[in-house]
């Protein structure tokens, strides 16, 4: 499995914030896509259907 462990910092903290308010996210929902737009992961599978609303991330539905 290829899986890299991620710091968090101030500017994640930051984008989280923007998001959260931006597209009116969850705190954990806004810390994860902060942290993938920092290390520019594009593609999430999840049945959450808040993240459907972020333009430059592409929702896949888990069966």
């Amino acid at each position: 499995m290829n899986l890299e462990i991620v710091s968090f910092s101030d500017l994640i903290f930051e984008k989280a914030l923007r998001f959260m308010k931006q597209h009116r996210l969850m705190s954990n929902d806004a810390v994860h896509l902060a942290t993938m737009k920092r290390y520019r992961v594009t593609n999430i599978a999840t049945n959450d259907r808040d993240f459907e609303q972020v333009e430059w991330l592409k929702v896949w539905k888990p069966r």
